[in-house]
């Protein structure tokens, strides 16, 4: 068994329609082997849509456990012997030692060449008695001006939610807008149920770090978004979420008192 903190998430976006799918679970143990990776019961609907699953861990039934992270997963950090490596993790608002999967969580993971993306489950905050996520904002690209708004954008500058019920490519989509109703981008689609579900509760969303160019994009704006605990939500508790295994090593989230 081990907590949440050490827990990451795959999702999948099928290139033709541009679904998503949340396709498997990365754990980091507390003992050698360090990772467990492990399909989740979201594979299945991308099983149908198109996805292959990955070189070397062919079976959605199995779990694989290993010393060092799969190359698939290693080879979207950025290398520590970059000279710009610091300054990177900095901008992801991490400090200089964080670890493999808290960059991953930060940043997403996501390279041009492929459709995955990596997150984290929220932390509960037990004296507030609020979740809080930690993202990347989503869609910056595709929102005119939305660049020209984030660039007035300062820490601790608050956003609000709006839900685009018309999306054409996602009903349960999410977009972030500023005070002057400025839309910069979309919260991560992953989190979209979770959201919506605590919106029946207090939703805030603030401004965490603004990356100018010549930052990537995809980690151009990094929000927070604190709510308040509601009655009998945990994250991420659809079936699609759970793994498939019953080897898998299992995972228990921070109970709301």
């Amino acid at each position: 068994m081990t907590t949440a903190t050490n827990l990451l998430y795959m999702t999948w976006q099928e290139p033709l329609h541009a679904g998503y799918f949340p396709i498997a679970r990365i754990v980091e143990l507390g003992s050698r082997p360090r990772y467990e990776f492990g399909y989740i019961q979201g594979v299945r609907d991308a099983l149908a849509r198109g996805f292959h699953p990955f070189h070397g861990m062919a079976s959605i039934d199995a779990v694989y456990r290993s010393h060092e992270l799969h190359p698939m997963l290693a080879n979207r950090l950025m290398p520590a012997s970059r000279q710009e490596y610091a300054r990177y993790v900095e901008s992801l608002g991490l400090e200089p030692g964080a670890q493999p999967l808290e960059i991953l969580a930060r940043s997403g993971g996501t390279r041009l060449t492929d459709s995955f993306e990596v997150f984290s489950p929220p932390a509960l905050d037990r004296v507030r008695q609020q979740w809080r996520y930690t993202f990347p904002v989503r869609g910056i690209r595709f929102v005119a001006a939305a660049e020209d708004a984030i660039r007035q954008l300062r820490s601790g500058d608050r956003l609000w939610c709006m839900l685009d019920l018309q999306n054409e490519h996602d009903p349960l989509a999410i977009a972030l807008r500023t005070e002057d109703k400025a839309v910069v981008g979309y919260i991560p689609r992953y989190l979209n149920e979770d959201v919506r579900r605590l919106i029946e509760g207090e939703v805030r969303v603030s401004v965490a770090l603004v990356n100018p160019a010549p930052f990537p994009v995809e980690v151009r704006l990094i929000c927070e978004l604190t709510a308040d605990a509601v009655p009998d939500f945990a994250p991420f508790a659809t079936e699609r979420y759970q793994p498939i295994s019953s080897d898998a090593t299992r995972v228990e989230f921070e109970k709301v008192a």
